[in-house]
């Protein structure tokens, strides 16, 4: 079962019956507990049994589609609607909420789905491919990571080997793991064409892998020499963009703690492990890292990040200069 935590924004009415636009509204719920039965973390695989907790109410709710707020590539949307309400409860059947693909949950700036009318019908919206909830930093197999040995392809990087570090040199890797999901939606991962942040080739990472940003841009910014930045906050034209198609197999590495590794000659962050990394990692992951790792089940949100993560709209001033 996988269990993740996500902060809704409600929507106006109830689209999926009046057939009119999806009106995004100020209104947020923070902490709604989505109960996978499946395991699957996916939102487009509702099983009978999977629910949402709001308020310590459990409810009922159906996948209705995912699409572009506004034709917004950078705010991808899902959206879900209440199925069944117990009794007592203030939320009743037919409210409708939207969910952010494009944020990393636990970020300042998320959600960041902006307010007002997404000019989207429920019956335009994509039901029919997999969406997942909002992911975890990582890279695409197919990477070369610096390591003892020379380099090497992440997907077979394994536990015990030596990776080399920007802080500390050489480090073991505590922890591997990967999976496989359609290149669709807010999952397409974002590529680096040669030489944008120091790749030697074209470099191809999660949406919400953050890449080390040096020089004026981040002191300008972000007021510091180096600072992290999501991948998918650095779209700009061809040189930074969103790679669509077939299926893409992103792949983590864990280190005792947050590193700053080599990845074919860029700089870029190792597995950050706080509260919604552990909420949206598939639930066989969770139980070996907190296995190899007991105390971030209590403690994960005070985990030293390796450098600063700038916000969404720094990096955005950052894309555009």
């Amino acid at each position: 079962m996988a269990t993740i935590s996500l902060t809704l924004q409600h929507v106006n009415g109830d689209p999926y019956t009046s057939g009119g636009n999806i009106n995004i509204t100020t209104g947020t719920t923070s902490g709604a507990i989505f109960n996978e039965d499946s395991g699957s973390v996916s939102l487009s695989t509702v099983l009978t049994n999977d629910t949402v907790t709001i308020g310590g109410y459990t409810y009922e709710y159906q996948y209705l589609g995912s699409g572009d707020v506004r034709g917004d590539a950078s705010q991808p949307a899902a959206f879900v609607r209440i199925d069944f309400a117990p009794s007592g409860s203030t939320i009743p059947v037919g409210s409708t909420f939207a969910i952010d693909l494009s944020g990393q949950p636990g970020d300042s700036d998320y959600p960041n789905l902006k307010n007002g009318n997404t000019k989207l019908k429920t019956s335009e919206l994509n039901s029919s491919s997999t969406t997942q909830f909002p992911g975890v930093p990582c890279f695409t197999a197919g990477t070369y990571i610096r390591t003892r040995v020379g380099p090497k392809l992440v997907e077979d990087i394994e536990v015990g080997d030596e990776v080399w570090t920007l802080d500390r040199n050489f480090q073991m890797v505590r922890w591997a793991g990967s999976v496989e999901v359609d290149a669709g939606g807010h999952l397409a991962p974002i590529e680096f064409v040669s030489g944008v942040i120091g790749n030697r080739n074209p470099l191809r990472v999660s949406p919400q892998h953050r890449v080390l940003v040096t020089g004026w841009r981040a002191e300008l910014y972000c007021g510091v020499e180096q600072v992290l930045v999501a991948a998918s906050h650095l779209i700009s034209g061809n040189k930074v963009r969103r790679v669509p198609g077939g299926r893409v197999r992103y792949v983590h590495l864990r280190f005792d703690r947050h590193e700053i590794v080599e990845s074919d000659g860029a700089f870029s962050e190792s597995l950050y492990i706080g509260t919604e990394s552990l909420r949206t990692l598939p639930s066989a992951s969770v139980l070996e890292l907190l296995e190899l790792f007991p105390k971030l089940g209590q403690k994960a949100n005070l985990e030293p990040v390796a450098r600063q993560m700038a916000k969404r709209h720094e990096a955005t001033l950052m894309a555009a200069a």
